[in-house]
């Protein structure tokens, strides 16, 4: 979180790795958070449908906030 914030109420990290990875369709892909990190390797900006890739890692972790209703 930034500086003079306090510590986030929910985080999610996640992190995978293969050997091979085929897109029949270009992924869409939303993502609403209050703050993303994301790292990837052997996977382009956008991925191609047919295409396969690998070997590939990835890594992401969001951060946010409750708010109650």
């Amino acid at each position: 979180m930034s500086a003079g914030r306090s510590e986030p109420d929910i985080e999610i990290a996640a992190a995978v790795r293969g050997r091979e990875l085929r897109f029949r369709t270009r992924p869409e892909v939303s993502l609403h958070a209050e703050e993303t990190a994301s790292w990837r390797e052997g996977l382009p900006r956008p991925v191609r449908a047919g295409v396969t890739y690998g070997p590939f890692r990835a890594w992401t972790r969001l951060t946010g906030r409750l708010r109650a209703r």
